[in-house]
C-alpha cells in the first residue's frame, strides 16, 4: 500500500508537469542560421509557410545587436514569427546572404524581408529601428493565409 501510495504521487506530479509544459511556448530557437537553400525550400513547401529573412551585414552593428536582442528575443514577436513562417538568419557574405542580395538587391543592413515561397517574390519588408508594438502591427499587415 505505502508503494503504491508513492508511485500516486509520482504519476500525479508528472501528470502535472505535462499540463504544465504543454501551455509553455517552444523553446527551439527561431531561425535557422548556416543552411542550405534547397533544404529551407523543401521546408517552407513540406510546411506551406513564407519565408522571413533577417541578413545581416556586420552582427556587431547597432540595428542587427537590438533585433537579435531585443525583438526577436520577445515571446510574442517569436511565436508569431514561428507560427507563420521559415525564419533565415545569415550574415549577407554567406551562401544564403548571397543569393539573398543578388535577388532582391537590400539598400541597408539589416535586411529583413517577408518572401512568398510559392512564387519567390517580395511580400514585405520592415526597415530601420521598430519597437515590439511596431513589429506586431507590421506583422499584422501581411496577409495570413
Amino acid at each position: 500500500m505505502h508503494n503504491f501510495l508513492r508511485l500516486s504521487v509520482i504519476v500525479l506530479a508528472l501528470i502535472g508537469w505535462s499540463v504544465h509544459s504543454f501551455g509553455q511556448p517552444s523553446k527551439k530557437k527561431i531561425f535557422y542560421e548556416d543552411v542550405e537553400l534547397a533544404e529551407m525550400n523543401k521546408l517552407a513547401i513540406a510546411a506551406e509557410k513564407d519565408f522571413f529573412f533577417f541578413i545581416w551585414e556586420d552582427q556587431d552593428d547597432a540595428l542587427t545587436t537590438y533585433y537579435r536582442d531585443t525583438i526577436f528575443k520577445n515571446n510574442v514577436v517569436t511565436n508569431e514569427l514561428k507560427d507563420r513562417f521559415i525564419c533565415v538568419s545569415a550574415s549577407k557574405d554567406s551562401k544564403i546572404g548571397t543569393v539573398f542580395t543578388k535577388q532582391f538587391y537590400p539598400t541597408s543592413f539589416p535586411a529583413m524581408m517577408f518572401v512568398s515561397w510559392k512564387k519567390g517574390d517580395e511580400m514585405y519588408s520592415l526597415q530601420g529601428r521598430l519597437e515590439v508594438d511596431q513589429v506586431l502591427d507590421q506583422l499584422e499587415r501581411i496577409g495570413y493565409r
